[in-house]
């Protein structure tokens, strides 16, 4: 990420400001995510316009063709540069620019979080010919003593992500699913610039005998898309067959079907048919280690969660999976992904996830810590990390690094 401070003060965005949004439908959705964010955060209304007057009070949203239009670095792969943007907040207007729908979220996560609520007294005014027109202006009748603006600081980020999966990993035993509770799992994940959420649906569900159906997954897929967001479905594959390994890819089109569980205890036969199955419909696999003699297709990604020890094959990908319960927040923090095997790189490394055992009475908002930790991980390279700087925002955030490090899965921070 380059920061830099832009000159001038900071902006405040005041009631009856707009985000003007490129007209790219895409935009559009996000724009709408923007003006309920700030809308929220203010306490008024914010309206969703395509004509830009060039006036403050404005976030713009804009999306362009070349990448060194929004300032990014012109040896960026094109799939970093699909998440790429860059935000400029200058002279009361914000502005968020990128190459593809997606870098707008992440640059709207950005200016989220650099964005904060104050209170500012009233406006005063002289009213004319009524018992307040004397020297000294006063607050109008029916006004409130004091207003809440937004207050968004003066700089230009330009910023990519170093690995391509930031994920959360959601296990079913821990908690039903239900739809509106993994659209809340999916709302936070694309505040930090998380980007894949790996989900059973043969089980853990809300529905008759625990599957997800077609119109569940059709409504999770709609969130996921809103929130630039990755769902990989997943399966027992010891309890399945090749047909619900088919079912799964006529209804969702990513690119990875999650065969992990179960993965270890299915036959060889079952490994094999499987792999034909997702390789007939253009999709790769999640899995675990395969034992030896036994080979991934290129472009799998196998689970790192401490148990595997085999070397991967070539084209195949390493997943750092962590759970929730890790003991020390602070030495997850430091965890680099590409070391978790010898013969892994940055470029063969997936990223890195968070598997959520249980989401509790608090919900995904009981793990904003841990969770955290893996979009920064995933996110900046290890020079540009530091733990004392990350502790300082969580603080900022209201939550609470000290206890956070005591057990990632049982944090006491406000919320």
């Amino acid at each position: 990420m380059h920061v830099s401070r832009s000159p001038g003060k900071a902006t405040f965005l005041l009631s009856g400001m707009r985000v003007v949004s490129d007209p790219d439908p895409v935009a559009v959705g996000v724009a709408v995510l923007v003006a309920t964010r700030v809308g929220d955060l203010g306490g008024f209304p914010v309206a969703v316009v395509q004509e830009d007057d060039g006036e403050p009070g404005a976030v713009v949203l804009q999306l362009v063709s070349d990448p060194l239009d929004a300032g990014l670095p012109v040896a960026l792969d094109a799939e970093r540069s699909a998440e790429a943007y860059s935000l400029e907040v200058t002279g009361g207007r914000a502005v968020v620019t990128a190459v593809r729908g997606c870098g707008l979220l992440r640059g709207v996560a950005t200016l989220n979080q650099l964005a904060r609520p104050v209170r500012v007294p009233t406006p005063r005014t002289r009213v004319p010919g009524g018992a307040d027109d004397g020297p000294d202006p006063v607050v109008p009748d029916g006004a409130p003593p004091c207003e809440t603006h937004v207050l968004v600081p003066a700089v230009r980020v330009t910023d990519h992500p170093r690995y391509l999966w930031r994920g959360v990993a959601l296990d079913p035993r821990g908690h039903e699913l239900t739809v509106d509770g993994v659209a809340g799992v999916l709302a936070v994940m694309s505040s930090l610039k998380l980007n894949v959420l790996r989900l059973p649906v043969d089980r853990g569900w809300d529905e008759e005998g625990g599957r997800a159906g077609a119109a569940t997954i059709g409504a999770v897929l709609t969130h996921a898309a809103a929130r630039g967001v990755t769902v990989v479905p997943g399966l027992n594959l010891a309890l399945c067959g090749p047909d619900q390994v088919d079912q799964v890819t006529s209804v969702s089109p990513g690119p990875w079907v999650d065969l992990s569980a179960g993965w270890s205890a299915a036959s060889a036969a079952v490994r094999r048919d499987a792999l034909g199955v997702l390789g007939a419909a253009g999709r790769r696999v999640v899995c675990r280690a395969c034992p030896p003699g036994e080979r991934l297709p290129a472009g799998s990604v196998v689970l790192l969660d401490g148990t595997t020890s085999a070397p991967l094959t070539e084209g195949v990908l390493g997943l750092s999976s962590w759970s929730d319960q890790e003991p020390d927040l602070r030495a997850t923090y430091l965890r680099e992904p590409s070391t978790e095997l010898p013969e892994l790189t940055v470029h063969t490394t997936a990223g890195a996830e968070l598997v959520l055992t249980g989401l509790g009475r608090g919900g995904v908002r009981d793990h904003l810590e841990a969770l955290t930790v893996v979009a920064e991980v995933g996110w900046a390279a290890p020079a540009r990390r530091s733990w004392d700087a990350f502790c300082s925002r969580l603080t900022a955030q209201g939550l609470t690094p000290s206890q956070a490090t005591t057990g990632a899965g049982a944090t006491t921070g406000t919320r």
